[in-house]
């Protein structure tokens, strides 16, 4: 069995076979108090999926998980180089959407959808 961070980035990687990006942004939320965010950026690494890394960027911002400064610098070293990203597939969420310069992702996905999952308490 996979460990928590490695499942949420296979998830990451085929979002359709975890629901899709807002089921992933929830899982995030509920493991944010557990799960081990440096471990899950140096998967994220290793994984080599520039995309990967920049959606996971980008949620740990949308969703107001903080994470380490070494983490995160690591993160967006790796992540951001040449090209953008949609969050969402663009089959199903189309291509507009607001652009974060940070991670170079296009958010294609309504915010009321991104957030549905989330347990706000």
């Amino acid at each position: 069995m996979a460990e928590p961070e490695k499942a949420v980035l296979d998830s990451l990687d085929h979002p359709s076979y975890a629901g899709d990006i807002p089921e992933i942004a929830g899982m995030l939320w509920r493991g944010r108090n557990n799960l081990d965010w440096h471990k899950m950026v140096e998967y994220a690494v290793r994984f080599r999926s520039r995309a990967l890394m920049q959606r996971l960027g980008y949620l740990l911002d949308a969703i107001k998980i903080p994470i380490n400064v070494k983490t995160r610098s690591l993160l967006q070293e790796k992540a951001v180089a040449e090209g953008k990203c949609y969050l969402g597939q663009p089959r199903r969420w189309g291509t507009g959407g607001d652009y974060s310069s940070t991670w170079r992702v296009v958010n294609n996905i309504p915010r009321k959808e991104l957030v549905a999952e989330l347990e706000v308490k």
